[in-house]
């Protein structure tokens, strides 16, 4: 079956949606199958998820743990499942997709024609067949949340999610040969390209942005020309077919021209002298700032960076902070804007926690943190990685080379030995563990009954024992989900802590 696309003719960005080609995965490194055997799919009859112990505690780590525990849960019937951001899905042996909860406790049943996953949403279509020149089937996409609810309605040809809140949508209406008038175009390659080809169909149509927390269209947020639409946090910048240029909240309400957007949340508004505030989405003051003292410069979840200018000398220098969501400065001052990853921070090639405090010695260029725990670090300088614990433990140092390479975002280092590949034991402080990497901290083993085995290289233990292969999902900073496959269809559900 050949592959098509609809590309939306937004400037020089290009979005390509695949018609045919099922569901596939754009959420990062966080969500990885491991596949090393296959099985049949499944019915699209909903899973049965049968209970067989309490699962491990959602509430977020305190501290990198000192090993890693698994407990069954239950098991569900689906095979090769593929996971997202904040559910799983899978194909049905009916050739349809179904979107199954983390637990496996809801299942909406393989009844989508086609499926695709960002974000911890599912753009779906159920519309198998595509003509383009029956307008019907092409207005046919909609986007639905992690338990199969529709927020974006099954009409639209092409979906482009702008950040966590926002997607915009096209719908198509006519075709066209004037590429000045066309907002997308179709093609039948199996690559994107940058520009429609000679004979590639063009539409005109109309696009809008909604809000996925509403499941609605953003008041005044719509046009029929390519303009870029941006969005930051809760707040959009888009330009309106008459080319006026907007600031808006999600409902529409116009930002003032000239506002500092921030992506959580919050804007700020400075007056000619410098001075100014900072207001939240709705529009309320939260609080002023000096131009003389520390200005909110960008925001990052429950935290403001701020810069003060220092001009008693000829040469302006600048020092930063980090303020909390009062404007109240909660550490020391910083030589440079810093890099917020959890609990610490990058600022001047030195690692400080949030009161502004270093934490460990040494001059590094970048810092990774350990997206499943959120309680690890490895930090780089041009040579060597060190890996440290939020209170400053260096767990491991050292450099990657011809034998030894480190992953920075799964937190596992392995060592090339002869024709195997053994990786770092943390207990055993050595490469003692014989396999290949899986997920954040876990090694996978072969068996010699050609099954295979998790192991957690924290602690050296095997977790999780005797199954063909295995599928992940993370909750960010609280748990893992392990979905091991049985031999005679199914799979079993694991929590990992």
């Amino acid at each position: 079956m050949k592959s098509i696309k609809f590309l939306s003719l937004v400037l020089t960005f290009v979005l390509a949606l695949a018609a045919f080609c099922g569901c596939s995965e754009s959420e990062g490194t966080t969500d990885t199958t491991n596949a090393d055997g296959t099985g049949s799919s499944t019915a699209s009859t909903e899973s049965k998820t049968e209970n067989t112990t309490a699962p491990h505690s959602d509430a977020p780590y305190t501290a990198l743990p000192e090993a890693l525990t698994a407990q069954k849960i239950g098991s569900a019937s689906p095979n090769s499942i593929s996971s997202g951001k904040k559910a799983v899905y899978y194909k049905g042996e009916n050739g349809k997709y179904g979107i199954m909860s983390f637990d496996g406790s809801f299942d909406t049943g393989a009844k989508y024609a086609s499926c695709e996953t960002e974000r911890g949403f599912f753009t779906v279509s159920n519309t198998e067949k595509y003509d383009i020149n029956n307008i019907a089937t092409l207005n046919s996409k909609g986007v639905v949340d992690s338990n199969g609810k529709e927020i974006v309605p099954m009409k639209y040809a092409t979906i482009k999610f702008l950040n966590d809140r926002y997607v915009q949508v096209y719908e198509v209406t006519e075709q066209t040969t004037n590429k000045d008038e066309a907002l997308v175009y179709f093609s039948k390659s199996q690559f994107i390209s940058l520009t429609p080809g000679a004979d590639d169909p063009l539409f005109k149509g109309v696009w809008y942005v909604y809000d996925l927390t509403t499941g609605k269209p953003v008041a005044g947020a719509t046009g029929t020309k390519g303009y870029l639409v941006n969005a930051f946090g809760d707040f959009l910048k888009y330009t309106k077919d008459d080319n006026t240029r907007v600031n808006s909240n999600s409902a529409g309400e116009i930002i003032q021209s000239g506002a500092d957007l921030f992506e959580n949340g919050y804007y700020a508004l400075r007056n000619f002298d410098g001075n100014g505030a900072v207001y939240d989405s709705s529009n309320k003051k939260i609080f002023d700032f000096k131009s003389d003292d520390f200005v909110p410069s960008f925001g990052y979840g429950k935290y403001f960076v701020a810069r003060k200018a220092n001009t008693a000398t000829s040469t302006v220098t600048s020092t930063y902070a980090i303020m909390d969501l009062t404007g109240k400065v909660i550490s020391a001052e910083l030589p440079e804007s810093p890099t917020i990853k959890g609990d610490l921070l990058l600022a001047g090639e030195t690692v400080y926690n949030i009161e502004g405090k270093p934490v460990v010695s040494g001059a590094f260029k970048y810092i990774y943190v350990d997206e499943f725990t959120q309680k690890a670090w490895f930090l780089r300088d041009d040579v060597n990685y060190t890996l440290i614990k939020n209170d400053g433990t260096i767990l491991y140092q050292g450099a990657e080379s011809s034998d030894i390479s480190i992953d920075s975002s799964n937190f596992v280092i392995r060592k090339k030995s002869g024709d195997k590949y053994l990786y770092y034991s943390f207990k055993d402080k050595d490469f003692t563990i014989e396999g290949s990497g899986f997920a954040p901290w876990i090694i996978k083993v072969s068996n010699p009954d050609y099954s295979y085995s998790l192991v957690d290289s924290i602690s050296g233990n095997t977790i999780i024992s005797g199954y063909n292969s295995f599928t992940y999902a993370v909750v960010p900073g609280s748990l893992m989900y392990v979905y091991a496959q049985k031999a005679d269809g199914g799979v079993d559900i694991y929590t990992v802590k």
